[in-house]
């Protein structure tokens, strides 16, 4: 680095001169800068005392175009007309910085360093590059004992409150919720719902209720778990792909009855409604699965407090399509009313997005053992107030009721304004926990999207990512995590231990198709006609970075809650906040408390 004396209107270079020409930084913001850079903005303000501040500050905004001027307009405004370096010719000294080329100085020899949010050098941090993320404003972090006992009151509160309300309550993964509610559970008068995104998890939290000392507490049956034959377990998923799910247990008892005893079925389906009865009315613990709550007698959640662990969002609201092949021939059915016909003739006739009027059908259950081949949810479809249509399929948003109970959501993802725009009727109460700091190391990648588009037939990128990540557990995209070896993949891995403390690589931008971020926003309250993406730097979560994303607002708020959702479960599986373990994320979608790094390198880490 080039040393510099000032006294006066001498300087003196030790160093060698670099010949070759920096770039330099054109339509510049110096507003960006002001808001950005605080050496920059005590600068303006005339706030600046020593020297060498001042220097480093000459050479930074040099690298800029019309730099020089800017500099010297400022050192000669009024706010700087009492400091002492007023007698040193800065303007020589600008130009001797330009004619010997000096490079702009890296933010980490700045004085002001610990005191912003910075990236490489004061004009990147106004002016970053396409895949640079930039941190505007440091999270403040308390210790994980107060951050926990944040949980802790949060949680009491909300169960002790009488008031018909949904709580929902953000903390960090593996910052003990499921502790917590195990813990409170043991002392309850009133017993408890635990509803959860899984049945591999509502099988991990009952044993370890069991392992608390949980008395009194069962778990909903997993028909897949009794050994009933495939055949029988097919024709049951008929009906639950037509949206038929009420009368698929129907179906199984009347099999039953024609069934004989000696028939291997014959016990495991006996045993497999029982329990599904017993369950119903169980007047103790309760541990079942986000789409099975959805489904309980009402009588349960008058008898019960129900408690959400994660996000139930996306099993409330989800989306389906059907081909509009399959749609045309379903219209010729015989088995269909004409008034189911003649709706579905009408969605076929459309073309983009459209809110629905309401429309009520049921079927017998003859019609309904006729149209099961089609495979398309047909009650979802015809009670859907949201679709989009093209030349080539129908979407359409399935909507299932919440109950109208109390519930108390312990999550690491939900969304407050989401719930607010779906459930404006409902009370809502929300409360954030303090962060703590990881106690492991998250390194995130930047230099692609790595969305689904930036894999198709890239195989050197392919390979070179199966090699940087042959260490690792891989979670992907479904449809690659036989490339890496790996079956974890996005949309599987909500609340699974089964990687704590494993060193996990998290590969691709999980996008969902365009569709069901229209389709969720309509929801929220947006009105549609065409809406497209295009690449733009945009702030979330007090970062700024690159995203192909939307100018509305509703359809943004949908889209990055998604893609963070699912990249910040991807990484919790690690339980970084309690173990010492490493995850390397390559996305273009900033994680919390990652390092940043836009270029991508065989050596992940020095």
């Amino acid at each position: 680095m080039a040393k510099w004396k000032l006294h006066g209107k001498t300087q003196a270079r030790q160093g060698v001169r670099n010949k070759q020409r920096r770039a330099v930084y054109r339509n510049f913001s110096w507003e960006n800068l002001y808001d950005r850079c605080p050496l920059y903005w005590d600068f303006t303000e005339g706030r600046i005392e020593n020297t060498q501040d001042i220097y480093f500050l000459a050479r930074g905004m040099c690298g800029a175009e019309k730099g020089k001027q800017k500099f010297l307009e400022i050192m000669h405004s009024e706010k700087n007309a009492e400091q002492h370096y007023q007698n040193i010719n800065w303007k020589e000294i600008l130009t001797a910085i330009i004619k010997d080329n000096l490079p702009v100085p890296s933010c980490e020899n700045c004085d002001y360093c610990d005191r912003c949010s910075h990236s490489e050098n004061m004009l990147s941090t106004a002016k970053p590059t396409r895949r640079e993320v930039c941190i505007l404003k440091k999270e403040r972090y308390v210790d994980l004992e107060t951050a926990h006992q944040d949980l802790q009151n949060a949680f009491q509160t909300a169960m002790a409150s009488p008031e018909n309300k949904l709580y929902l309550i953000k903390g960090q993964t593996a910052l003990g919720k499921t502790s917590t509610y195990l813990n409170y559970m043991k002392d309850s008068v009133r017993p408890v719902v635990i509803a959860v995104p899984t049945h591999e998890l509502k099988r991990q939290i009952f044993y370890d209720a069991n392992l608390h000392g949980i008395e009194a507490i069962c778990a909903t049956p997993d028909i897949a778990t009794y050994g009933i034959s495939e055949e029988v377990i097919e024709e049951m998923q008929d009906f639950y792909d037509i949206g038929a799910g009420a009368y698929a247990l129907r179906f199984l008892a009347e099999k039953l009855q024609r069934m004989g005893k000696d028939n291997p079925d014959h016990e495991k389906i006996s045993r497999f409604l029982r329990d599904c009865k017993s369950t119903a009315r169980f007047q103790g613990h309760i541990i079942t699965t986000h789409a099975k709550l959805l489904h309980l007698p009402k009588e349960v959640f008058q008898t019960h407090d129900v408690i959400l662990d994660e996000d139930i969002f996306r099993t409330i609201f989800r989306t389906e399509s059907v081909s509009m092949q399959t749609l045309k021939e379903m219209t010729g059915s015989r088995y269909l009313p004409d008034s189911v016909k003649s709706r579905l003739n009408g969605i076929c006739l459309k073309r983009g997005y459209h809110q629905m009027n309401e429309f009520a059908v049921e079927l017998d259950a003859k019609q309904l053992r006729k149209i099961r081949h089609f495979g398309v949810n047909l009650y979802g479809l015809l009670r859907a107030k949201y679709i989009h249509v093209d030349r080539e399929r129908a979407t359409f948003l399935i909507e299932e009721p919440l109950p109208d109970c109390k519930m108390v959501m312990l999550s690491a993802t939900v969304c407050r304004e989401l719930y607010q725009r779906v459930y404006p009727d409902r009370a809502i109460d929300f409360h954030e926990c303090p962060k703590a700091e990881y106690r492991g190391q998250v390194f995130q990648y930047t230099d692609s999207s790595y969305s689904r588009y930036a894999f198709q037939n890239n195989y050197d990128k392919m390979r070179l990512l199966k090699e940087l990540c042959r260490d690792t557990t891989v979670i992907t995209f479904k449809d690659i995590e036989k490339e890496f070896i790996t079956h974890y993949h996005f949309g599987n891995v909500e609340g699974i231990n089964a990687l704590k403390g494993k060193d996990l690589s998290v590969v691709g931008l999980p996008n969902l198709d365009e569709v069901v971020y229209g389709l969720y926003a309509m929801r929220a309250g947006a009105g549609l006609a065409k809406v497209h993406m295009y690449p733009q730097r945009i702030t979330y979560q007090n970062k700024s970075f690159f995203l192909n994303t939307y100018k509305d607002e509703t359809l943004r708020m949908v889209q990055t809650w998604l893609l963070s959702s699912q990249l910040e479960q991807a990484v919790g599986r690690a339980r970084l906040l309690r173990e010492d373990c490493r995850v390397f994320v390559y996305a273009g979608f900033p994680v919390e408390q990652a390092k940043y790094i836009d270029r991508l390198c065989v050596q992940k880490t020095e």
